[in-house]
């Protein structure tokens, strides 16, 4: 897949559109999280298209699907991370669903949810020897 040109990309960044009205509107007090979520992801994948954006709330976690615009989207696992960067507690999962109509799909907990996290502390690592 050919680079776009700068005159693309800054067209592109200027004509994007927000994430439909209708979308948002069930969201509460998570909305502003949902919204700088999906332009995040539009900006790291600039294929996706929000206008078409769907947000479906199960329980306490949000589901964030983000149809791709063209059929040849490539998503890197640096992508990936970077968007998981933005919110670590909040953004549960990302997946990436292919096929005819492939889109990108976001698990975000909700504001109620209890954040959730582990640490791991490495005491010892001992060689074995032969």
């Amino acid at each position: 897949m050919a680079e776009r040109s700068s005159l693309e990309r800054t067209l592109a960044s200027v004509m994007r559109r927000g994430v439909p009205e209708h979308v948002l509107a069930g969201c509460g007090a998570d909305r502003a999280l949902l919204e700088n979520v999906a332009h995040l992801v539009q900006e790291v994948m600039p294929e996706t298209n929000l206008t078409v954006a769907t947000v479906e709330k199960v329980g306490e976690v949000y589901t964030l699907r983000l149809p791709c615009a063209t059929p040849e989207m490539r998503v890197s696992l640096a992508q990936l991370r970077e968007i998981e960067a933005y919110s670590p507690f909040r953004i549960i999962d990302i997946c990436v669903r292919g096929g005819e109509h492939a889109c990108v799909v976001l698990q975000v907990a909700t504001e109620q949810r209890a954040l959730v996290f582990s640490e791991v502390d490495i005491v010892r690592i001992k060689r074995k020897r032969v």
